[in-house]
């Protein structure tokens, strides 16, 4: 992970705009934390449980309940929208005052409904958005 994190960071040395980095590896995030602890680093998540991805049944927990925050030091939450109202997202909301984005939002309604549950910011795929008040 060190290796892809660093080579990401060399690119990203050359880029003059504004970003951030964001990964669902939360060893990604450390290296950005210890390496360019200026540049804001985002937390990928969603149910691991019920869509694991080949992981581990441990590792599936350990993500869904974003327990390796501790390892990742986020400074924002970006959590998938179809896995809103699941336990452990409603626990992190509870428990954090990280900015939450919602990820990855495919129309106006699921737009409006991420609005509507108070998301600070917002990840859109393939769609013109209004965001309008």
């Amino acid at each position: 992970m060190a290796a892809i994190s660093a080579a990401t960071a060399e690119l990203l040395d050359g880029y003059d705009g504004v970003y951030a980095v964001q990964s669902f590896n939360p060893f990604a995030l450390q290296w950005f934390m210890n390496n360019r602890p200026d540049v804001p680093r985002g937390l990928l998540s969603k149910n691991f449980i019920m869509d694991g991805e080949g992981q581990s049944a441990v590792n599936r927990i350990a993500l869904t309940g974003m327990f390796t925050n501790v390892v990742a030091h986020p400074n924002f939450i970006s959590y998938e929208l179809k896995s809103i109202g699941e336990p452990t997202f409603e626990a992190i909301r509870a428990f954090t005052d990280l900015p939450m984005f919602a990820w990855t939002l495919k129309s106006q309604d699921q737009l409006d409904t991420a609005k509507a549950l108070g998301f600070d910011a917002f990840i859109f795929d393939s769609f013109e958005t209004q965001l309008k008040s």
